[in-house]
């Protein structure tokens, strides 16, 4: 998850599930070091903080030099952790032009920062700031939101573009997200438990048409 209230009402929570949440995070970074990546590419969505509904591209990639964050008021008012990596723009450019020539259609931006749905779970699974990365900005807050399919297509092509990528980096494949949360509005903070049992069960299962459908 990338939730900010990890950090910014850690104190009202139950220190148990605080602890349990540390350590799954802890193993989490574990298994990141143990494939010894040299190279990120992160996924997650933008929280209208590089875009806006006048300008809200569905998917893409940040090509500038750096990706650092979070936005000011992450910092002075959720006390979120800083994050900051080089972009790999070799790799960013060779994703843009191929997910273009293949169809996902990516924008590209070059002035951006990177807002909590990287910097938090960044800040956990790779606290050393040392790999390069290329972040991939999705749209999950105006409408039209992608079809499930059209997410899916891009978790595909992005398997097949990092298989096609000429480098010799080890890349690791960093997404976050929420299952079920409702981010503002009148049900803000609302989970739907049943739903989100269910559809961790399905990725377990690996029941990939059962999710899409």
């Amino acid at each position: 998850t990338h939730n900010p209230r990890i950090f910014w009402n850690r104190d009202q929570a139950d220190p148990k599930d605080m602890e349990t949440l540390y350590g799954t995070f802890a193993k989490v970074r574990e298994m990141l070091a143990a494939t010894k990546p040299t190279l990120i590419v992160g996924i997650a969505n933008d929280h209208l903080d590089n875009f806006f509904f006048d300008n809200l591209p569905t998917f893409a990639i940040g090509t500038g030099p750096i990706a650092e964050g979070p936005f000011w008021y992450e910092t002075d008012v959720m006390n979120l952790p800083r994050y900051r990596a080089k972009v790999h723009q070799g790799l960013a450019q060779f994703l843009l032009r191929d997910g273009i020539e293949q169809g996902i259609q990516f924008s590209q931006v070059h002035d951006f920062k990177i807002d909590h749905a990287f910097t938090v779970p960044l800040s956990f699974v790779r606290p050393e700031e040392d790999l390069p990365m290329v972040p991939v900005m999705t749209n999950a807050f105006g409408y039209p939101i992608p079809t499930n399919r059209r997410w899916y297509e891009l978790g595909r092509f992005l398997r097949r573009g990092i298989e096609a990528w000429p480098g010799a980096e080890r890349v690791a494949v960093v997404g976050s997200f929420n299952l079920t949360v409702e981010v503002g509005g009148p049900k803000m903070g609302n989970y739907n438990f049943d739903l989100q049992r269910w559809m961790l069960e399905q990725m377990r299962l690996g029941h990939r048409d059962e999710i899409l459908n």
